[in-house]
């Protein structure tokens, strides 16, 4: 007997492969039409479990001009006798003619449930996403017309901003003997790039006869601004130039300091037309928005460069984006839209990677278009949870490099040259490349870093220098392949670092203000600051490496050291937990951290769980209000975004699975600041270094045909 593509779909639901969602799905747009319903049931089914898998579309045709269907049913790992069937079955039905003939089935903005754009099968809300979000993307990402005049006031503002602290190179250079080594470290901070016309020799003899910091104030002229190019300085002056503006960056390459800057200079150009800027700083999570007000504000004590006038202008808090947009309960919309636009001047979105389509368009539709956008974010870590890679997919636009108006304009902005500028074609007016910044110099991790050198090794799938740093003596680096010692190694750690913090509140106990809420208060906010050093970082949610099993061993080994009581119940005194959904009444949101704490001698009554907002203040909640939570002692990696801790442990299971990917790895090492321990069976990480995500998407495609690319 024939199998059916509904045969097929119903077993791949009852075995779980696809989601029952998918698979009514399919039953539904069968249900709808006259003639090949079994196909329309098909590729009903594949795409809305694309959707699930972070992909927008379904790719019929990939970019090599293959047939991609066969790609998707491939993952499902059916018994070789079905798959040989279905096989043949998708490469003898005529896929073209069925969409051609389905009513169901709209092109480009037609009005119908389903819509195919030559290549790709989207539902119709996403397509409408798509072609809008690039719209948007388009014309923010226009050029601003500034004068020659205006163009050297802000140009000369900016060298105010960000210019040369001789101070702190001078510093560097004294503790140096050899002239190897300060020409480099000269060079370096300087960001020289151009050789060519430098005296050496010249630039020796000051830095050897410099008894002062001012004495190296002559470099100014023996090392020209057109010698050198500062990424830092470049964002900015793109900031200046347009609307939109897109900062890429690892950890450690000064993203928050950059934007610090350039909403100095920003606020420097608006007040030129005697315009007080409205600013605002949003992140996709409570957790991200909390670490950007943090980062906001440490950025402006350390700058000293930006006046005390100009700083009170900063916002003082960042907040969500589905608080900045006003969520409607029970609906896909929002309070601000197109008609009713966000009050502002400048947005700052941060951790932009993990921003989907959806939400992306959203933002854009309802930001005036007078505003300035700016996006943080790391092109190469995990994309958003839901369906899309925005970030990723507009930072593919930096191989066409700047117009030569673009670099024409940041070097009249910056000093440097324009030749110091990747330009590919002087005919090029592709303005989304023109809003592009990358910055790659890293601030936190030097070349004697193990995490640094590792991040940069994994994001660029070189297997074997992965191997020999993983083996050389880094001091900021431990690996451990997966062996039954080394679970119990992963343990003995975390009962050392976590048993800080419970030591901390177990000593609070004995306290004889332990009962009042402002003493309270203060032990949150010093304990969740000691939980935060520290995280296990894992892969996947289920099994021995797991996060539910890992938390459990955590639980029974912090027991057994006497750290922790549970007796029997949920909630004890010093259990740590995550929000897993958002509550806009509580003002708590997915990804907060809570510790709970008892306000009694009696350890299993008279307990609330405390939160830093991201303002700094502390709020507490009972545990029975709290929306949905896990404990916290491990986190996936995916959870752990927009987050850094001074020790990272991250582990991955014995058995691969397609969750594991290159980005995944790279997120998890760039989440250390200081330490990494890293557990994983060698066979395993290369694997995942070796599989990168690919997710579909038109958005690209959409953009060159705006951009007149292709």
């Amino acid at each position: 007997m024939e199998i059916t593509f509904l045969d097929v779909l119903k077993l791949l639901s009852e075995k779980g492969l696809v989601r029952l969602l998918d698979y009514q799905f399919a039953r539904f747009m069968s249900d709808q039409v006259y003639q090949n319903s079994d196909e329309i049931a098909f590729i009903s089914a594949l795409l809305s479990y694309e959707l699930g898998q972070g992909n927008v579309c379904l790719l019929f045709i990939n970019d090599k001009g293959e047939k991609n269907l066969l790609d998707v049913v491939s993952k499902f790992n059916l018994s070789s006798d079905i798959m040989l069937q279905l096989n043949k079955k998708i490469l003898q039905t005529d896929w073209s003619q069925i969409i051609k003939d389905c009513y169901l089935i709209g092109f480009q903005d037609e009005s119908h449930p389903l819509i195919f754009d030559g290549l790709r099968l989207y539902l119709q809300r996403y397509w409408q996403y798509e072609y809008n979000l690039a719209l948007c993307l388009t014309n923010f990402s226009v050029s601003r017309n500034l004068q020659y005049s205006e163009l050297k006031l802000l140009g000369s503002f900016l060298d105010q901003i960000i210019y040369r602290d001789y101070d702190i190179l001078f510093h560097k250079l004294s503790k140096l003997s050899c002239s190897i080594q300060r020409k480099k470290i000269l060079y370096e901070y300087l960001d020289v790039i151009s050789f060519d016309r430098l005296n050496w020799k010249a630039i020796e003899k000051v830095l050897i006869n410099a008894i002062h910091a001012e004495d190296l104030k002559v470099l100014d002229t023996l090392i020209p601004q057109s010698s050198c190019l500062n990424w830092q300085k470049v964002a900015a002056a793109i900031a200046l130039t347009r609307n939109f503006l897109v900062i890429s960056g690892g950890p450690g390459t000064g993203k928050t300091t950059t934007v610090t800057q350039l909403l100095a200079v920003l606020i420097y150009q608006f007040q030129q037309k005697a315009i007080t800027p409205i600013i605002k700083l949003v992140a996709p999570t409570g957790k991200a928005s909390a670490h950007l007000t943090q980062s906001i504000g440490v950025s402006l004590k350390h700058i000293v460069s930006i006046a005390p006038e100009l700083k009170g202008y900063f916002p003082t808090e960042a907040s969500t984006l589905h608080a900045l947009l006003g969520m409607i309960p029970n609906s896909v919309n929002f309070y601000h839209n197109q008609r009713n636009p966000i009050n502002v001047d400048i947005l700052v979105v941060d951790e932009a990677s993990m921003v989907d389509l959806s939400m992306m368009f959203n933002l854009l539709n309802s930001i005036p278009k007078h505003a300035r956008l700016i996006l943080l974010g790391d092109k190469d870590q995990l994309s958003s949870v839901e369906a899309g890679s925005v970030l990723g997919d507009v930072c593919s636009f930096y191989q066409y490099g700047f117009s030569y108006n673009q670099a024409q304009l940041i070097a009249t902005l910056t000093g440097y040259s324009h030749k110091s500028f990747f330009i590919q074609n002087v005919k090029n007016k592709n303005s989304i490349s023109d809003s592009l910044c990358m910055l790659t110099k890293n601030y936190r991790f030097d070349s004697c870093s193990g995490i640094g050198q590792l991040a940069k090794a994994v994001n660029f799938g070189e297997i074997s220098k992965v191997e020999s740093i993983l083996k050389k003596k880094f001091t900021d680096i431990r690996y451990f392949s997966i062996k039954h010692g080394h679970y119990n190694h992963i343990l003995r750690v975390l009962v050392r670092e976590y048993g800080t913090y419970l030591k901390s509140l177990n000593q609070f106990l004995l306290s004889k203000d332990v009962g009042k809420l402002e003493t309270q208060k203060q032990e949150a906010k010093k304990v969740l600051k000691i939980f935060s050093r520290c995280r296990l970082l894992c892969a996947v949610r289920m099994g021995d490496f797991g996060v539910v099993t890992l938390n459990k061993h955590i639980e029974y080994a912090l027991i057994s050291s006497q750290l922790i009581q549970i007796k029997g119940k949920t909630w004890y005194h010093g259990r740590p937990i995550m929000i897993t959904k958002n509550d806009y009444e509580l003002g708590l949101f997915n990804g907060d951290i809570g510790i709970c704490i008892c306000n009694g001698i009696d350890v299993t009554s008279h307990l609330r769980v405390f939160f830093e907002l991201p303002d700094g203040n502390i709020r507490s909640f009972s545990p029975n209000r709290l929306p949905e939570h896990e404990t916290a002692y491990a986190m996936t990696i995916h959870k752990s975004q927009g987050s850094e801790f001074d020790l990272v442990l991250m582990v991955l299971p014995l058995k691969f699975s397609k969750i594991l990917t290159k980005e995944l790895v790279y997120t998890g090492i760039t989440r250390a600041k200081s330490s990494l321990f890293l557990y994983a069976s060698m066979s395993i990480l290369k694997r995942s270094i070796n599989t990168k995500i690919q997710r579909s998407s038109g958005l690209v495609n959409k953009l060159k045909k705006l951009n007149n690319l292709v």
